[in-house]
């Protein structure tokens, strides 16, 4: 359901200025999906990307800056779907 909503808001980029919006949400519940699969536990948005960025997945700060301050960010859009499977298919 995460590359699904990823990749619909890459085509969303043409039609809409909250394209962006769809893209954070399927990371951020690949973050919480990945998590709860591992651990059997949940935790708060903002604590999860602390734990993931430690774990080396860097890339989330962007979401975390975005999370802050929202802005339509086209980067942002098209690297949510290797995100989003990157999340899935590496962590352990």
């Amino acid at each position: 359901m995460c590359l699904a909503l990823s990749f619909l808001s890459i085509l969303l980029l043409l039609f809409s200025k909250e394209a962006t919006k769809y893209a954070m949400e399927a990371v951020k519940w690949s973050l919480h999906n990945t998590y709860f699969y591992n651990y059997r536990n949940s935790m708060t948005t903002d604590r999860l990307i602390s734990f993931f960025i430690v774990k080396g997945y860097n890339d989330l700060n962007k979401l975390r800056q975005l999370r802050l301050k929202y802005r339509r960010d086209i980067f942002f859009n098209l690297y949510s779907l290797p995100l989003v499977i990157k999340l899935h298919i590496n962590y352990k």
